[in-house]
């Protein structure tokens, strides 16, 4: 019989089967090599395909208030909105969360799924229609089998499925939201965009706290709270001499940080009752906590308690403020949390809290569709929204920032509509010169200025360091209260929220309800800054004009 292996049978030679050994030991030895060296070559190229797709979508500008460091991530990298059409059945939504689990992906680190229904108390973020997907870390306790659901009871609006995964690799959320998309029963999905805020470091002019502000001077004017002069001022001091300061009965939400609200110059004004976070959860310690600083600035432009004998006046002396917080210490805030900002007061609103405006002092580059349909439900609500223009030096006009760049009355991107006017008004800033500083943007839908360039105000005692990073620019009353000044166009969109609490605190019913439509609201901020033509704002801003508010109250 002829032998397979010539030289192992027993009539075989020694030098045939040295061979034959020596031969099959290198093979062994080359195959346990490639083994060991298999979670190398992997990680080189899992770092490989990392580089070239980044953990979080960025853009080359600097985000102004943080000189020398790269934009910030616009938006997470471990989470995406789905809306799902109206027509869209149980079976549809399962269908969809069955493809998310099944999805492998190229994410760093290994990922759970939760899908959290929009109806669940302070998950909601829209309607019914509306989740929010989390990607979460794997947990400990899940097993290395395949994928176990834990909990995928869908038969509620209430409900909670989480997917335990194992360890493998995830696809980048671009890749997820491309698999989603094709989906018949989907609408729309997208990620869950980041917003930062638009406020600048501390101006190295003189700050003057007691006594005066430019702000809200007027030209020629001597004011019960300080002499200043100053033709680009908000002419706040000529109404206030007027006794127009405000009710309130006329409530205002500043989706932000959060705010201060024991601060001595705020805590008149706010209204701590309706108070919530977005950010933290109920018992956390530092829930309903202003743990950056921007949110008790803008707070403080807007209503700061006036004629007190201490510290600052705000635009309005009497108002009632609701801190809605999404924004952390880092200065950013997820699209998700803003948009369930917008829906609790629209919410308050439809109760009959008297709700007129929301300041919107943040910003991203990013096309929010959610949060485009929060505004306008908001305007339908009664409720305007005044947005910064953000801090790029950029026309808007072909650089967009949103929510900058919405228009209420030409956007229809959310499929729900357009009104019969734009409820977003969006705000530039001017200095004491009237002059449109150079981190301002400008251009497209930017509609007036306001002060924005060493605005005093509001501060909370130990500040971010990425909003304020020299403590000594801090400045402190006999009371001990903090304030501090700032620059941006954070700055600028408070000054309207506040024109806006005096207006509507001039058209109350026996009620005290605010007789004025949200459209007439805007009407009359428009034609304000029409009539009060400003040079450097010819070209910038659709009105050419600033904010007047001797004109516009008169």
């Amino acid at each position: 019989m002829k032998e397979v292996f010539p030289g192992l049978g027993p009539g075989g030679d020694k030098n045939g089967r040295r061979k034959y050994f020596l031969g099959l030991l290198g093979i062994m030895v080359t195959a346990a090599a490639l083994v060991a060296l298999y979670p190398l070559i992997k990680l080189y190229w899992s770092e490989h395909e990392s580089n070239s797709k980044p953990k979080y979508a960025t853009r080359s500008f600097l985000v102004k208030g943080h000189p020398g460091r790269p934009g910030k991530a616009e938006y997470a990298d471990d989470q995406i909105i789905i809306q799902f059409k109206s027509s869209a059945k149980l079976a549809d939504r399962q269908r969809v969360f069955r493809l998310l689990e099944s999805i492998q992906t190229l994410a760093i680190k290994p990922r759970s799924i939760a899908v959290k229904a929009a109806s669940k108390g302070a998950e909601s973020i829209g309607s019914n229609d509306v989740v929010l997907v989390k990607f979460k870390p794997r947990s400990v306790s899940a097993k290395a089998d395949g994928p176990r659901v834990v909990e995928a009871s869908l038969s509620t609006p209430n409900s909670l499925a989480e997917v335990k995964r194992p360890a493998e690799e995830f696809k980048s959320v671009e890749g997820i939201l491309a698999e989603v998309r094709h989906d018949p029963s989907v609408f729309f999905a997208q990620p869950n965009y980041r917003y930062h805020i638009t406020a600048q470091y501390p101006a190295n002019d003189a700050l003057y706290v007691k006594g005066a502000s430019w702000g809200v001077a007027s030209a020629g004017t001597s004011t019960p709270i300080g002499p200043l002069s100053n033709l680009y001022g908000s002419e706040a001091e000529k109404v206030w001499l007027a006794n127009q300061t405000g009710s309130s009965k006329v409530f205002v939400g500043i989706i932000d940080s959060g705010a201060q609200m024991d601060h001595p110059d705020l805590k008149g004004n706010i209204d701590a009752r309706d108070a919530m976070d977005f950010y933290r959860t109920s018992g956390d310690t530092n829930y309903n906590k202003d743990e950056n600083g921007h949110g008790t600035h803008v707070a403080g432009i807007i209503g700061a308690v006036g004629n007190n004998g201490r510290g600052i006046a705000g635009v309005a002396w009497q108002v009632s403020m609701i801190p809605v917080k999404f924004i952390g210490p880092d200065g950013t805030g997820d699209s998700s949390d803003a948009v369930q900002a917008f829906n609790y007061l629209i919410r308050l609103r439809q109760k009959g809290l008297n709700i007129v405006a929301i300041n919107a002092s943040w910003a991203t580059p990013e096309n929010d569709t959610l949060l485009l349909a929060a505004i306008k439900n908001a305007a339908r609500a009664g409720i305007v929204t005044v947005s910064a223009a953000s801090n790029e030096g950029v026309d808007i006009g072909k650089q967009p920032m949103y929510p900058a760049n919405f228009d209420t009355s030409l956007d229809n991107s959310d499929q729900s509509g357009t009104l019969a006017f734009n409820g977003n008004i969006t705000v530039a800033a001017i200095d004491s010169t009237g002059q449109v500083p150079a981190f301002s943007n400008f251009g497209g839908t930017v509609e007036l200025g306001a002060p924005g360039v060493n605005i005093v105000s509001t501060m909370i005692p130990n500040p971010s360091p990425i909003l304020i990073p020299d403590p000594s620019a801090l400045i402190s009353d006999s009371d001990g209260s903090t304030y501090a000044a700032l620059d941006g166009t954070s700055m600028a969109a408070p000054f309207v929220t506040g024109a806006i609490v005096l207006l509507a605190s001039n058209h109350l019913d026996s009620s005290g309800n605010t007789i004025l439509k949200a459209q007439d609201i805007c009407s009359l901020i428009r034609n304000n800054a029409l009539a009060t033509a400003t040079p450097s704002l010819n070209g910038k801003a659709t009105t050419g004009g600033r904010l007047d508010l001797a004109k516009l109250l008169q």
